[in-house]
């Protein structure tokens, strides 16, 4: 009998934990329906590790609504990933110019992409404006 009652409350806190994280209750920089579902199927292809289709999806996104901020920033880390440290040096500092303030790590990663690129100058210059970023 107890273990009827384990496999209940497994099966019960299993499908709390996916309605959870199915549900997507974020506020994007975005009014686009269109762009923000373009973002979501990228976001799931890149948590399932398929980079080169995240990106494809993303970058609809941000064809749809160019200022769409979070699309650009993971626009970034999907081409990091993918090694393309140029488009992923673009994708953050089209981020940066949309708002400086968004989101303080984007200079950090800029500076990534920047080493692989090997400029340097341009890497030190995006961790000084990382540190100096609040958030």
């Amino acid at each position: 009998m107890k273990l009827h009652y384990r496999f209940i409350l497994v099966v019960l806190v299993c499908s709390l934990a996916s309605n959870s994280y199915s549900q997507r209750n974020y506020k994007y920089h975005t009014s686009s329906k269109k762009a923000i579902k373009l973002f979501e199927l990228g976001t799931d292809q890149y948590d399932l590790r398929k980079a080169g289709l995240a990106a494809k999806y993303i970058e609809e996104a941000v064809t749809v609504d160019s200022n769409f901020i979070e699309a650009h920033t993971l626009l970034g880390d999907v081409y990091y990933d993918l090694k393309v440290y140029d488009k992923s040096a673009k994708a953050y500092l089209h981020a940066i110019r949309i708002d400086p303030n968004f989101f303080s790590k984007t200079y950090k990663n800029l500076a990534r992409a920047e080493i692989k690129r090997m400029r340097y100058d341009n890497a030190i210059e995006a961790l000084k404006k990382y540190l100096d970023t609040p958030n």
